[in-house]
């Protein structure tokens, strides 16, 4: 992934950096530190690598409300902003910026660096600190070179397997190897005399604001403000680059409401993109969304699943974190077009669970077990669960922040990523909204209905009918078998093992395991091939094996995402 690089280490050869032909190259090095950023060319005025007679500065990522902090902080370029920032506010500055970005900020009177990433995490950094030593990286590629060249030895981590076998993703701050970790969201750290602390300038507060004596029309209304405000800020920053607009679209709710209230808005150059198996719900009714409101759409197929097939090459983009086949499609479809003058990538990510829940009642607040897993084979446990207020706050962190926006590993090989659901303005204002509004996506239906009434005539495709219709059981049980007839038979009393939902949208992994020879081949021989490796443990052997031989076609999906991931650490 592209990024930045600070390190006291010796490098004895030039750091491998990926997609050279997208990014600009800068090094740097000042009292035995080595500062190297291989960056994307988009969005370069929001990015800096720069040295002052008192600080060097380093910013990565995208600001979307940088020209509103240049006029509060009257600057005209982002290291001089950051400094203005640091000088008058402190170390927690950056708590200021929105979007996706991370960055870098050294204190030469005091010898200190602050490291920090942004509120949800997607702009990922990683450390080592070995015996005194330090390497900061957004990749860690970089850092594993860096071990390597200094002698460093690197062991393997087996929480990481049980996290991502469990979770599908990395839940904690784990990589693969012991040695390196996870800067977490919404939080920085702090380098000086040799060591380092990290500390936390970010958590969702329940109730944030006092919405108490506010009707359920009244929060509406003024959510709907923070809604459009967050969307507006997005496509301003694709503007003010002179960008094409470039937005995800599917049969869900999410980048439905991104993409329609931009539309509302004024925003009519967006070209919209769609992954979806062929004829499925996703397809359909992103299809007609787009026709409706006149937009360019380009949709990619995943009948034959072939973006599953290029397991190591996807590994090395994610470093292994996430089920590695999640975002494939787009990496392919991205590869293939011409996006050169395109701007952000406007998603609808986690919105579900936002201005919707991850709970369907308040009694669910208390109830800190690990949730939201692909298997439960293996139940990882989070070791600190004090670190949250509540499960709500739990779930936003491990599976919102940490599992979900994971996918941008790859998104940001090729541009920036944003979706105003994650406008912390809009995020805070939506976790003081009690659970019992939003729970089962009621008050974003009331949302819609109020709003954006044209949005509701479309089918849902979680549901497979539209927002208005009412519950019909009969049609439900149709659905419900058509898609999961182990479930049916579950349910009627058969003994049997429930698999993942065959699914015609998306990802429908079962259905492409069920009808591809192809990728059942590729797995069995992938996973014969790598299951002997002798940096695999006997204990984690035993695991890996007992999950994929009994396991459905996504917990094998997460079984070769560890073999991957094993070999490329240790490769």
């Amino acid at each position: 992934m592209p990024g930045f690089y600070i390190s006291d280490f010796e490098i004895t050869a030039e750091l491998n950096s990926a997609k050279k032909d997208r990014c600009v190259l800068d090094e740097k090095e000042w009292n035995g530190i080595k500062i190297k950023r291989c960056t994307l060319d988009k969005f370069i005025n929001d990015k800096c690598m720069e040295e002052t007679k008192d600080y060097i500065i380093v910013s990565e990522g995208v600001l979307l409300n940088k020209i509103h902090l240049l006029k509060e902080y009257g600057t005209d370029s982002v290291s001089e902003l950051i400094i203005k920032m640091f000088e008058s506010v402190g170390e927690t500055f950056f708590d200021k910026f929105r979007g996706s970005f991370s960055g870098a900020l050294y204190i030469k009177k005091e010898l200190k660096w602050i490291i920090y990433t942004n509120h949800y995490g997607d702009n990922m950094l990683f450390y080592s600190f070995p015996e005194g030593r330090f390497v900061i990286s957004s990749q860690i590629d970089w850092i594993l070179e860096t071990l390597k060249q200094n002698d460093r030895s690197i062991t393997f981590d087996e929480n990481a397997l049980n996290s991502v076998c469990s979770y599908g993703y990395m839940a904690q701050d784990f990589t693969y190897v012991n040695e390196i970790k996870r800067l977490y969201p919404g939080h920085y750290l702090i380098y000086k005399d040799g060591s380092f602390n990290i500390k936390k300038y970010f958590n969702i507060k329940p109730g944030r604001y006092d919405l108490s004596k506010k009707s359920e029309a009244e929060i509406i209304d003024e959510m709907d403000d923070l809604f459009r405000k967050a969307v507006k800020l997005e496509y301003e920053k694709d503007k003010e680059y002179n960008y094409t607009h470039l937005a995800q679209l599917s049969g869900g709710l999410d980048s439905r409401m991104n993409l329609w209230v931009a539309n509302d808005l004024g925003y009519k150059d967006v070209v919209c993109m769609t992954f979806a198996q062929s004829d499925s719900l996703d397809e359909i009714i992103a299809k007609r969304i787009a026709e409706d409101l006149g937009l360019k759409h380009i949709v990619w197929h995943l009948d034959l699943a072939k973006h599953l097939f290029k397991i190591d090459e996807y590994i090395s983009m994610n470093y292994g974190l996430a089920i590695y086949g999640g975002i494939g499609a787009e990496k392919e479809m991205l590869d293939s077009e011409d996006i050169s003058n395109t701007g952000l990538i406007h998603t609808g990510q986690i919105g579900d669970v936002i201005i919707g829940c991850f709970l369907s009642s308040d009694k669910e607040l208390n109830d800190m077990t690990p949730g939201g897993l692909y298997s439960t084979m293996f139940k990882p446990a989070w070791t600190d669960m004090s670190a949250f207020h509540d499960r709500e706050d739990y779930l936003m962190f491990v599976r919102g922040f940490m599992g979900c926006l994971s996918s941008h590993l790859y998104t940001r090989n090729y541009t920036e990523v944003a979706s105003p659901f994650l406008n912390i303005e809009l995020l805070e204002y939506c976790m003081s909204i009690p659970v019992s509004l939003r729970k089962k996506h009621e008050l974003y239906k009331k949302w819609i209905l109020k709003k954006y009434p044209g949005a509701a005539k479309y089918i849902w495709e979680k549901t497979g009918k539209k927002i208005t219709e009412k519950n019909n059981e009969l049609k439900e049980k149709a659905i419900l078998a058509i898609r999961n007839p182990k479930l049916v038979l579950k349910k009627l009393g058969f003994n049997v093992r429930i698999d993942n939902k065959i699914m015609t949208g998306m990802n429908p992994i079962d259905l492409w395991w069920e009808n591809n020879a192809g990728l059942r081949k590729l797995y069995d021989d992938y996973y014969s091939d790598m299951i002997l490796s002798d940096k695999i443990s006997d204990t984690c052997r035993y695991k890996i094996k007992k999950l994929y031989t009994t396991g459905n076609a996504t917990e094998k999906m997460l079984c070769i995402t560890c073999l991957a991931a094993i070999k490329y650490y240790f490769k």
